[in-house]
């Protein structure tokens, strides 16, 4: 019996002539076709590379790649997180804080913002090749698991290191306090000043009687400091006065005296960071040009002395006195925060003679006498003082190669501090130095170098370059006779190089 087919009705049996590409909408016709009907399997290695434009023979390990690639992302995911949720936190306080607490707030909003679009951009334009380089190197970060040395192998935005100082409820007080104290090594003051911030934490006695003892114990010190200081001893008066006003416990005279030293020193710090006299501004405003320059010193100090010290030193001006209830405690935290500026200052003042003490204590080892002539004996402390610039040439300050070419600019800061220390006499010992970095002897293994490192060199040594500029620099306006000439030859090889 014949089959009736409806018209809208399909007959099953019949065989329906092939569809051509060409009649198949795009997106439909890989999944059509016979060969393309079963998903294809996409290696995650594969889908990975290929997405992050990474050269898969560029990567010694790519399961190590992954691994590292999660962990980086999970940490700049929650760096990112951090950063959002302290925002909206700051935000809200903003609505009700004033004066110095807003300005705090803004100020923490302002820098992480910042570290937000520094994440933003390590994301966009640093994220694979930091996962590249750390695999690598063979660094397994999910076994490391933030133990903070991915700065060793390639480096990172800044709130990885310091994410700690963009959170406005750190104890920057304390931290400020003890950043620079008497006695401890520059390694150990990060740790030394976690230590006091946790035994506040746990012990706020315990604290301030630690805090008092070490103030009794520094008060001498200061004074000294202040004392012998060729910038600073004109204050050496109002320091005696002030801290003998402490040691008699009239701590209201000594609070009223001390926070307007502390911006005195502000000044004087600037005033050697700037060469030049002006009023430089607020405190919050000294405080920003003084630290710009140091990101720790920006990270950890700028918050205490441009948002807290501000208060109680406004209150003295316009009041002449402060009511703040504990006064005993205000006190000795005044002697701690005028520590801080003071050895800040202080370095800034000196550390440009520091330098020639250490190249002396090597000096004074090579003897004349083991020398058949003066020639040789030159040649010996100029390859001396050589390699010591060469060894320490990214940690002397810029500072030393001024006195290093024209001591007599500083003779009255030197006779100073001769007449400080009638044992060491600072002048003759920077005069002698400096006298052997214009002898024609040194020029002339200045020279040696430049032929060695630089002059044929397919890979002229960068380092070498740099030091011999900054010598060239230093020296070619200042220099006579054969030493010149020679300091010139260095200028032309050196211009070679930089054509």
């Amino acid at each position: 019996m014949n089959e009736i087919i409806h018209e809208n009705e399909t007959n099953t049996n019949e065989v329906h002539p092939k569809a051509t590409k060409a009649e198949m909408p795009p997106l439909f016709w890989d999944v059509f076709t016979s060969e393309n009907s079963k998903t294809k399997k996409i290696d995650t290695m594969d889908f990975l590379f290929e997405n992050l434009s990474v050269d898969l023979e560029k990567v010694k390990n790519s399961e190590l790649f992954l691994r590292n690639y999660l962990y980086t992302t999970i940490l700049v995911r929650k760096h990112l997180s951090e950063i959002n949720c302290r925002i909206k936190e700051i935000n809200a306080k903003m609505k009700t804080a004033k004066d110095y607490d807003h300005k705090k707030l803004l100020h923490f909003r302002t820098i992480n913002s910042t570290a937000k679009d520094e994440i933003i951009d390590f994301i966009s334009n640093n994220f694979v090749e930091f996962v590249t380089v750390i695999t690598n190197k063979n660094v397994n970060l999910i076994n490391k698991n933030g133990d903070g040395g991915l700065w060793v192998y390639y480096p990172m935005y800044d709130y990885y290191y310091h994410n700690e100082y963009y959170n406005p409820n750190y104890d920057f007080s304390t931290a400020t306090k003890f950043y620079h104290s008497p006695r401890v090594r520059f390694i150990d003051f990060i740790p030394n000043i976690n230590k006091h911030i946790q035994l506040k934490k746990q012990s706020v006695d315990e604290y301030y009687n630690k805090v008092f003892l070490d103030v009794d114990s520094m008060i001498d010190f200061i004074k000294y400091q202040v004392k012998i200081n060729y910038h600073f001893s004109n204050r050496s008066e109002i320091f005696d006065s002030m801290f003998d006003l402490f040691c008699n416990k009239k701590y209201l005279a000594f609070i009223t005296i001390s926070a307007i030293q502390i911006e005195g020193m502000f000044y004087e710090l600037l005033l050697l960071k700037k060469g030049k006299k002006e009023s430089f501004g607020t405190l919050k405003e000294k405080a920003q040009t003084a630290f710009q320059d140091n990101k720790m010193q920006d990270f950890i100090l700028y918050p205490h002395f441009a948002f807290d010290v501000p208060k109680l030193r406004n209150e003295i001006a316009h009041t002449g006195i402060t009511n703040n209830c504990n006064i005993k405690q205000t006190a000795y935290e005044l002697v701690l925060d005028l520590n801080c500026i003071l050895t800040l200052a202080g370095n800034e003042s000196t550390e440009k003679f520091n330098d020639f003490l250490k190249i002396f204590v090597i000096f004074i080892k090579i003897k004349k006498a083991d020398f058949e002539n003066d020639e040789k004996y030159f040649y010996a402390v100029s390859l001396m003082l050589i390699q010591y610039l060469h060894k320490n040439f990214l940690f002397i300050p810029n500072s030393f190669w001024g006195v290093l070419s024209n001591p007599l600019n500083y003779a009255d800061e030197l006779s100073h501090y001769d007449s400080c220390d009638k044992e060491l006499c600072t002048s003759g010992i920077v005069t002698k130095i400096s006298n052997i970095a214009k002898n024609s002897i040194f020029w002339g293994i200045i020279i040696d170098i430049a032929h060695e490192e630089i002059v044929g060199n397919v890979n002229p040594n960068k380092e070498a370059i740099r030091i011999l500029q900054k010598l060239k620099n230093t020296f070619i306006g200042i220099l006579d006779g054969e030493s010149k000439n020679k300091c010139i030859q260095l200028s032309a090889i050196l211009s070679k190089v930089q054509q």
